[in-house]
């Protein structure tokens, strides 16, 4: 245990905090706190809450006892952070980053996250009205302000000045939005561009290929705001209009030629045909609305569906050397894309299709596709086997390292726990082991007292459709049919896939 005196040093240099700056904070002389760091003396009781806020740290940590507790515990708060993210759960990141900031109230990361949700919240007019009657925006800004004054960490620093001068011009502060960006690197001297003077080989190219990616994304976001931004579109026809959003289909289909399950291409093509389609309304070509509304269905079917796979590589030339992960997106929507699509299909633009044959149709499939299908067997002699010896049993303390492996390898999933709370629910997870490794596993979970149901069911990208999930599916049943409960699995109507692997171990829908 670090005496507190080189404690308080140690944080007061990481922090780059001078003495005379935590005196003023304490409301003592810096000399006072020139003594405790030379071990002269120590600080009085009283002041140990104020100096473990000063340094965004807990008491215990200030005193050296709990810092690896502390260390879990904020690992298992960004676990939480991305998977509310990754949901659109804006409403949920915001009140988590607050918790997190009334433990570690000068923790710049969480303060940078705080902000984010606040910023971002803003998917609907009913979360935009939400969003002006708390003064979000305002309380980003100040957020952001704190960084720049006191936080050290420049990636931190260039995250609050990009969030600034978003929001900057929306209070009347364009001349300090536009200071702070031209205080910033010019794009040609970004990280991105001097590593890919640095690199060498194929490193280089995987370099030269990110930079690309993002200038791609850059490209299509320019061309449809130049389509649809009140502002930008001002003199446009809608022919006109027409042919940007037509320019970025082109363009994102040229580059990602070989790649239409990637989720950004799929999801950005959804909204690109939607809003052809809403253009088209304006000229009165029911045809081409149709035709484009049918696109922009295809293609959010594909976005959501992708969002369960795990990292992927690409296979376009352009970006060959990359990969692509859908765990990492983030969105401010809690809604899939299809829902979204649904949503927008009740504009007053499409009153005139409302007695449309294929309109109709396409509302009926948009509105069955997230609905739960619930399979069930209770009768141990109707179950279809197919085990073999590959398959286990496996227990989620003692093989903890195997099912993290799975995750990390499969999905890109590194920041699991073991004693996570989450998995005390879970009497197994059955695993179809290949190669010393897990290629696909089952969760036998425990929803209460009375019933078990087979959850978390997931299988590398690189190994479905071999049999493997059926496998473990139909052990996990076997399981808690022995244990005298009915098996059950949930999933959703647009998972043709597990609705399959339901129906071949002898699994009927719940017509309930």
């Amino acid at each position: 245990m670090l005496k507190i005196g080189e404690k308080i040093k140690e944080l007061r240099k990481a922090q780059d905090v001078t003495q005379e700056k935590l005196a003023d904070y304490l409301n003592i002389s810096y000399q006072a706190v020139s003594k405790w760091e030379n071990g002269l003396a120590l600080p009085d009781i009283t002041l140990l809450p104020k100096l473990a806020n000063f340094f965004g740290v807990s008491t215990d940590e200030l005193l050296d006892m709990k810092a690896s507790e502390n260390e879990t515990e904020l690992r298992r708060n960004e676990k939480e952070y991305h998977e509310l993210g990754r949901k659109g759960k804006i409403l949920e990141k915001i009140e988590l980053s607050r918790k997190v900031l009334d433990l570690y109230p000068r923790n710049y990361q969480w303060m940078l996250n705080l902000a984010y949700g606040l910023v971002s919240y803003g998917a609907t007019s009913e979360q935009q009205k939400y969003r002006e009657e708390h003064k979000f925006v305002e309380e980003a800004i100040s957020l952001c302000e704190r960084i720049l004054e006191d936080c050290t960490i420049d990636s931190i620093r260039h995250s609050a000045i990009q969030i600034l001068c978003y929001e900057y011009p929306k209070m009347n502060k364009k001349d300090a939005a536009i200071k702070l960006a031209e205080d910033m690197p010019d794009m040609l001297i970004c990280k991105e561009m001097l590593l890919s003077h640095i690199y060498s080989g194929t490193e280089r190219l995987k370099q030269e290929q990110t930079n690309l990616r993002w200038m791609l994304h850059y490209s299509l976001s320019i061309l449809y705001l130049m389509a649809c931004d009140k502002e930008l579109r001002q003199g446009l026809t809608v022919d006109q209009r027409i042919k940007l959003l037509d320019t970025a289909i082109n363009l994102n289909k040229t580059m990602l030629y070989d790649d239409e399950n990637e989720d950004l291409y799929n999801g950005q093509l959804s909204i690109y045909y939607l809003m052809i389609a809403k253009l088209y309304c304006q000229k009165n070509e029911i045809d081409m609305v149709i035709k484009h509304l049918l696109l922009s269905e295809k293609c959010a079917i594909n976005c959501d569906n992708a969002s369960n796979l795990g990292e992927q590589n690409y296979n376009s030339i352009y970006f060959s050397k990359l990969t692509w992960n859908p765990q990492n997106v983030s969105t401010n929507s809690d809604k899939t894309l299809c829902e979204q699509l649904l949503l927008n299909l009740n504009d007053n633009c499409f009153d005139t299709l409302k007695d449309n044959g294929e309109f109709i149709a396409l509302k009926e499939r948009l509105e069955s596709s997230n609905k739960v299908i619930k399979f069930e067997i209770s009768d141990i002699s109707k179950l279809h086997k197919f085990t073999n010896s590959n398959v286990k049993i496996l227990d989620w303390q003692k093989d903890f390292e195997l099912i993290n492996q799975f995750y990390k390898e499969g999905f890109a999933i590194y920041d699991l726990l073991k004693d996570d709370p989450d998995e005390f629910a879970s009497l197994g997870t059955v695993a179809y082991i290949k190669d010393d490794k897990i290629v696909s596993l089952a969760d036998i979970m425990k929803i209460n007292e009375n019933e078990l149901e087979i959850g978390a069911v997931a299988t590398l990208p690189t190994e479905r459709n071999k049999g493997y999930c059926k496998a473990v599916v139909s052990v996990a049943a076997e399981r808690i049919l022995s244990l005298g409960y009915p098996a059950k699995l949930t999933t959703k109507n647009n998972n043709v896939a597990m609705q399959k692997v339901a129906k071949a171990i002898g699994m009927t829908p719940d017509v309930n």
